[in-house]
């Protein structure tokens, strides 16, 4: 029973790092559009976007966009 509550435990622990909440606790946030998650392909120059945040929400425009970035990769 023991090793059951343990697979749980670290189940239920895997579970929870990765719930949204905790993902925008930890800096991160959800740009949404029309009360949809979106990606960089699904907005365009102009739009209106919510972003999400742990502790709050801010209204945007878009006024550009890249859509490849390399994150100093050459």
């Amino acid at each position: 029973m023991l090793v059951k509550n343990k697979k749980f435990s670290t189940a239920a622990a895997s579970l929870d790092a990765l719930s949204p909440l905790k993902v925008l606790g930890r800096g991160y946030s959800i740009v949404s559009k029309d009360n949809i998650p979106v990606g960089i392909n699904d907005i365009e120059k102009g739009d209106n976007v919510t972003i999400l945040f742990d502790n709050g929400q801010a209204d945007a425009k878009i006024l550009s966009k890249k859509e490849e970035i390399s994150y100093g990769k050459k």
